[in-house]
């Protein structure tokens, strides 16, 4: 039964461990002023006004903006040309459709994306046809600006509180082809052009939540050694992607180069949006949907990237590190001048977000913003006081000592502490479920069961939460070999490392390893972050002259003075890896092995190594190093 409907099983297994759960289930009933709502056409309206017009009402009630008042952007220096959008070939068209998943929601003209894959070398001519059409005459057709909303629960609070729902659009698949192709070509100009804020991480080609993390976290490690203090700020805004202003957007787009022809079909393309709700084939009345960067899109996100790019020109005393619109104030200042010094300059830059954000008509909520002090164990007892004092437009900014930032909780000791024990809790309750279905499911699902809901979330983000302590590492082990002795259903006694080899898995602190070797092979192909590159230094950044094949490649090892602050960082831990593990990375990824061949290689070769310096390797042996 489970091969022959396997997503019957794996939805299952998401409702038993919360993954999901009933989150795709249609909404029966709906409370709304103590009446309960059960035809289907009046909760599907009820949800469309509760979707649109508080974003509409906020947009309206924000201080308006004339036109002479938006922000002054001079024309950016590095825009020596304006951007244009080429015509669309027949054989760009047949790409596209071949490139959308066969399963991909239908939206409001009912055209699914199976029938357009099958039909797409016949269709391709007629299409491109009208798609160049679009892009001459500088008109997006108002049949593709339609969006069909499902409301989807969160998975939290009761059912019948549509406060507990959010929206999912699907917008028709032919306006997903010009979109993308209009989003490509203009993501190119941009990037070489070097337009988007360095900082930035979100929506961007080799940028990552795990690289933006791993720029904030070493720099905290990094300060915290040149026996500095570092105060942060995390600032959250409401409904940012819904608030944006149409005119604000054009004016900016105007500035980057995006002009003439290119800036009037992106102008149509904003205006007569509408929107309706859709459970179970009921449908809600339209509702026009007057500001925000379309739900669904393509071109939503870069719009968003643009729109905040210019967000940091307003901070002078801080670094301001963003992922879409999760923003992060980091201020650091020597341990005989904090808190003092830390707290002028945060409050100050604060005040000039403030400002942008009313420029813009964005609203930060205070009450989810907070503060924390970054001190770690040693410069802690330095401190007079750890308090910060910090005001958003008069309302205080709750200081915490532990905050989640894109999926990692981060302390003020910068231990993770309270990030392993949050990530233990999860995957012991995925071990649990897995113990409990494990007799239903042959060898094969439970290794899928592994990937898909134990190992993806051990790994997020272990590039830089895994300099954590040596019993915090361990404890993740001890599950990992839990994990390999419920698949397996062997006794707990069992010996780990045969159960890896078995497998083809890695030890936790060797998978950690490998990510970051990867990252470093990635910085040396040209495949990361700026900011990472200046992280990772090479001999051939510093040297003029050529000291031999192998030897550019070589990391440049930053100078620290603790091994508990500067010796934690990732450019530190990284150097000390790279040279023993280089080269086997290198032939593994490179050789166009399967992953399943790469991961029984390194094992082996990692095993083979220790065994050699062991009589007995066992992973409960090896020090789980970072």
């Amino acid at each position: 039964a489970n091969k022959q409907n396997p997503s019957k099983l794996w939805n299952l297994i998401k409702n038993l461990t919360n993954d999901d759960a009933g989150k795709n289930e249609s909404v029966k009933f709906l409370t709304e002023y103590s009446t309960t709502l059960k035809d289907k056409v009046t909760i599907a309206e009820t949800f469309n006004r509760f979707f649109v017009d508080p974003q509409n009402n906020l947009a309206s009630t924000s201080a308006p903006v004339e036109i002479e008042q938006t922000p002054n952007l001079d024309p950016i220096p590095h825009v020596d040309t304006t951007f244009s959008i080429p015509p669309m070939s027949k054989l760009r068209v047949i790409e596209l459709l071949l490139s959308i998943p066969v399963h991909k929601s239908t939206g409001d003209d009912g055209i699914s994306a199976k029938i357009m894959r099958i039909a797409a070398p016949a269709i391709a001519e007629p299409l491109s046809q009208l798609m160049n059409r679009c892009i001459n005459t500088q008109t997006f057709p108002s049949k593709w600006k339609v969006a069909k909303v499902t409301p989807i629960y969160k998975g939290k609070g009761n059912r019948d509180e549509k406060s507990n729902y959010r929206p999912i659009s699907v917008l028709p698949i032919l306006s997903k082809l010009l979109e993308r192709h209009i989003c490509e070509h203009m993501y190119g100009f941009l990037q070489q052009r070097n337009l988007f804020y360095r900082l930035q991480s979100g929506f961007r080609k080799h940028h990552s939540t795990e690289t933006a993390l791993i720029r904030l976290i070493d720099q905290l490690l990094l300060d915290l050694d040149k026996n500095k203090v570092t105060g942060l700020i995390f600032v959250d805004y409401k409904k940012a992607f819904d608030l944006i202003d149409h005119q604000l957007l054009l004016n900016k787009l105007h500035n980057y180069g995006i002009q003439g022809d290119e800036l009037n079909l992106l102008k149509d393309y904003l205006r007569n949006r509408w929107q309706y709700v859709n459970i179970d084939g009921s449908r809600s009345p339209k509702i026009e949907v007057k500001c925000g960067v379309p739900q669904g899109s393509i071109l939503g996100p870069i719009f968003f990237l643009l729109f905040i790019n210019d967000l940091p020109s307003e901070v002078f005393h801080s670094e301001v590190d963003i992922y879409a619109d999760d923003t992060t104030l980091s201020h650091s200042a020597e341990v005989d001048l904090a808190p003092t010094a830390i707290e002028t300059a945060l409050q100050l830059d604060l005040d000039g977000i403030v400002r942008w954000s009313k420029t813009n008509k964005m609203i930060i909520n205070a009450k989810k913003t907070k503060s924390m002090l970054v001190t770690g164990k040693r410069l802690a007892k330095k401190l007079p006081t750890k308090i910060l004092s910090l005001q958003s437009e008069n309302e205080d900014i709750e200081q915490v000592h532990f905050q989640k930032l894109l999926g990692v909780t981060i302390d003020q000791e910068l231990t993770f502490d309270k990030h392993v024990e949050e990530l233990s809790k999860k995957l012991g309750q995925r071990l649990g479920v897995l113990r409990k279905i494990k007799r239903f499911l042959p060898l094969d699902q439970r290794k899928l069961y592994y990937n898909t809901m134990f190992k993806q979330v051990m790994m997020y983000g272990a590039t830089v939460w895994a300099n954590c302590s040596v019993e915090n590492l361990k404890t993740i082990l001890r599950l990992q070999k839990r994990a390999a002795r419920i698949i397996l259903d062997v006794g707990t006694r069992t010996n780990s490392v045969s159960l890896f080899k078995q497998l083809n898995w890695l030890a936790f602190h060797d998978e950690v390893r490998l990510n970051k070797c990867v990252l470093a092979y990635k910085r040396f192909q040209g495949n990361c972050p700026s900011y990472i590159n200046d992280i990772l230094t090479s001999n051939a950044d510093i040297q003029t002259h050529s000291s031999g094949r192998y030897s550019q490649r070589n990391l440049v090892c930053p100078r620290y003075s603790r091994v508990m602050e500067g010796g934690k960082s990732f450019q530190k831990l990284l150097r000390m890896k790279f040279l023993t593990i280089f080269f086997i990375v290198f032939l593994i990824v490179c050789n166009g092995r399967r992953k399943h061949q790469k991961y029984s290689l390194l094992h082996n070769k990692l095993t083979d190594t220790r065994a050699s310096k062991t009589e007995e390797c066992d992973h409960s042996r090896m020090a789980p190093y970072n």
